[in-house]
């Protein structure tokens, strides 16, 4: 870890609770409460305010002052924010927790016990709950589409996690409490703007660590309704947030090339770089080509594994992958084109 990054005073036996804030209105509140009612008083809370300007916001945490540290910072996003809490804690500990989550009373206990137990080198991972706006919660258990979570080979659980069909993607951010020995050995957390710099951490995390042990009775609620699709917008507007998912992917891929295999390499790398060759490949032409250059150092590389489908496979095998892209892409336009006027039509109809 940057030793700029890194309490230098007293390490003390608790959990540091950081949470980045920016413009959260009344659900730092919702937060604070599940935080008040955790049946472990063993946990500082640091919240970092990137630069709110929402007037609500700013009177809350003023608020909080009496029961968080607050820590007040330029805009800068929300990885600089977790890095600055990083600086401002005293925990042997670290759970990064977002402003419109909140977590079960017992999180903190149970946590602890299992960390009390193990090395400071083992990453501790709770279930999750997921519900949209002010819905009550519904259950999404990590057991049900992730691989197993308790672990004594972190690498190869990655890679099963990452080549999962379904959730190519790591676990929520606040579902893991992690010793700050670990994140001192694999580095804190990359401040260039990307939609999945919490799942480039925490791969880094796994990838450095000894092992995962599965808490339960520990669970995140985690609000749905605002990073993915903003962050997946972001991207397909703007190219630096773009490219930034594409380091990210790269940035994971890398840590397997260590290992020697690569049949595996292959798999990762049309599993997570292939992706950011088509996404960007008539938007941002730029990352599509750092995309389809990296992948050609990686024997096995094929951007044709993304297609699925019959007609497009074929496309693909017989004039090549970049006609069926755009045979694809043609066929997004043309649907989206005749969904938009449906609706007019049957307006006409119905008058």
């Amino acid at each position: 870890m940057n030793q700029e990054n890194d309490n230098q005073g007293e390490i003390r036996e608790i959990c540091s609770i950081i949470t980045p804030v920016y413009n959260a209105g009344s659900k730092i509140l919702e937060l604070a409460q599940s935080i008040k009612a955790q049946t472990s008083l063993r946990y500082e809370w640091v919240i970092v305010d990137d630069g709110s300007t929402d007037v609500i916001t700013l009177e809350h945490l003023a608020e909080l002052r009496a029961f968080a540290t607050v820590v007040v910072q330029t805009n800068r996003g929300p990885s600089v924010a977790r890095n600055t809490g990083i600086a401002h804690s005293n925990g042997r500990w670290l759970l990064f927790l977002d402003a419109d989550d909140f977590i079960a009373p017992t999180k903190i206990e149970e946590h602890l016990k299992i960390l009390e137990s193990v090395g400071d080198l083992f990453l501790t991972v709770s279930d999750r709950y997921v519900f949209f706006g002010e819905e009550q919660p519904r259950i999404y258990k990590l057991e049900s589409g992730f691989p197993a979570v308790t672990t004594d080979t972190p690498k190869r659980w990655l890679y099963s996690m990452l080549m999962e069909t379904k959730y190519v993607c790591m676990v929520q951010t606040s579902q893991w409490v992690l010793p700050r020995a670990l994140v001192r050995k694999a580095g804190i957390w990359s401040t260039y703007k990307s939609p999945n710099d919490d799942g480039e951490f925490f791969a880094r995390m796994v990838w450095s660590s000894a092992g995962i042990r599965y808490v339960p009775n520990a669970s995140v609620y985690y609000r749905l309704e605002k990073r993915g699709q903003s962050w997946a917008k972001s991207a397909r507007s703007n190219e630096t947030i773009a490219e930034g998912g594409l380091r990210s992917a790269i940035a994971i891929v890398d840590l397997f090339r260590s290992n020697g295999d690569p049949d595996e390499l292959a798999d990762l790398c049309n599993r997570l770089i292939v992706p950011h060759v088509f996404s960007n490949y008539f938007s941002h032409k730029k990352v599509a080509r750092i995309a389809l250059g990296y992948g050609y150092t990686i024997s096995g590389f094929n951007p044709a594994s993304v297609f699925q489908e019959t007609p497009y496979r074929t496309i693909s095998c017989l004039f090549g992958w970049r006609s069926a892209l755009r045979v694809q892409r043609l066929k997004v336009i043309v649907y989206s084109f005749f969904s938009s006027r449906a609706p007019t039509r049957l307006s006409k109809l119905a008058s």
